[in-house]
């Protein structure tokens, strides 16, 4: 009791100093709530007022709660404390020890604190310097720079001025690609981009299947789709499509190489028959080669042979009927190689086949085949 009675005038002064490391020291705690309850609110789906009082709330409480703790706890100033803060002054521990001997009534003791209380005369309230914590002084602006800063972004998302907290981290993250890679065995290849990333969900380009000389395109491994382009949507995985081709036979040549008129006139040749006795056989008369063969795949009209060839000028290709007239005087073919050029120009630039285009593409390979 002796010992706080001599420090009474000091104590004021401390106090004051103590109070306001405390409030300083809540302001941190108040700030680094009002951040924390601020970014929590951003993702979460609740009206502009909600958040503002909310997170203002929370500081406030914080604040005031760590406030008188602080100071009752850690900074409110002791007998001691005012002793050790004094005895800096030059005092040399004198103050400190009188505050340890208080109750010792020994000789000794009693010399010690006349002599303690002798040297605090000449200490004056005023040389007791106020010592604030430049850190916690930081700390406070930064804390409350980014308390209120959260607060902000909160009450905007909430009025739908910005993203609120999960789309921004859904923006963030980095692109989902699968590969959808398009292959062909032997006997073709592919026309377009082989080898696409494509987005979850999103579209791969067009390629089509295109056979070499002396091959014609069978089907897609995968799915069996006998259409030689394909455009593969909604990609939800890593995919591969295998392009097949089928080597032409000997009897499946195309226009102007001999189709199946001239196989069966070779056939005929085989027997000992001249051109000019083939016309006079009877449509249905068997042939040496097999039974029925040629009630099968009958000799067409001279009526149904397009051009001005006779038998021998290209009347295998006249008469395929993979090779049929448009009017006439156009084949199929002729007018598929126009077609085609410029679906691949369509692909080269990155474009889409157009319908029509596409149409007639399938349509004359479903007829080869």
């Amino acid at each position: 009791m002796e010992a706080k009675k001599t420090f009474e005038k000091y104590y004021d002064r401390l106090a004051h100093e103590g109070l306001i490391k405390a409030i300083i020291s809540g302001l941190i705690i108040a700030f680094a709530a009002l951040f924390v309850v601020a970014l929590v609110l951003w993702f979460v789906d609740l009206p502009l007022y909600a958040v503002i009082l909310l997170s203002i709330g929370a500081g406030v409480l914080a604040g005031g709660v760590a406030v008188p703790l602080l100071y009752a706890k850690k900074f409110r100033p002791t007998a001691k404390a005012i002793a050790r803060r004094i005895d800096k002054l030059g005092l040399e521990e004198r103050l400190i020890t009188m505050t340890e001997l208080e109750n010792d009534e020994s000789y000794i003791a009693m010399r010690q604190r006349e002599d303690a209380k002798e040297k605090l005369r000449t200490v004056e309230t005023k040389n007791i310097s106020m010592k604030l914590s430049r850190a916690a002084i930081v700390l406070v602006a930064v804390f409350g720079a980014l308390g209120i800063s959260m607060t902000t972004v909160s009450s905007l998302a909430a009025s739908g001025a910005i993203a609120k907290g999960g789309e921004v981290i859904e923006d963030l993250r980095p692109d989902t690609y699968y590969a959808v890679s398009y292959l062909a065995e032997e006997g073709g290849y592919i026309e377009g981009e082989a080898e696409q990333l494509v987005l979850p969900g999103e579209d791969a380009t067009t390629v089509v299947a295109v056979a070499e000389d002396g091959f014609i395109f069978a089907y897609w491994a995968e799915d069996e789709s006998e259409d030689p382009a394909r455009t593969d949507t909604n990609i939800q995985e890593d995919t591969v499509y295998t392009a097949v081709f089928m080597e032409l036979g000997d009897g499946e040549g195309g226009a102007g190489e001999g189709g199946d008129g001239e196989d069966e006139q070779g056939e005929d040749s085989e027997q000992g028959e001249g051109e000019g006795d083939q016309g006079d056989q009877p449509q249905d008369a068997p042939s040496e080669g097999g039974e029925g063969q040629q009630q099968q795949q009958p000799q067409p009209q001279p009526s149904e042979q397009p051009g001005e060839g006779g038998e021998g000028d290209g009347a295998g290709g006249t008469y395929n009927e993979n090779n049929q007239i448009l009017d006439g005087d156009t084949y199929y073919r002729d007018v598929l190689q126009e077609y085609y050029e410029r679906a691949m120009e369509y692909l080269a630039n990155g474009e889409d086949i157009p319908p029509e285009l596409k149409a007639f593409v399938e349509a004359y390979y479903e007829t080869i085949q």
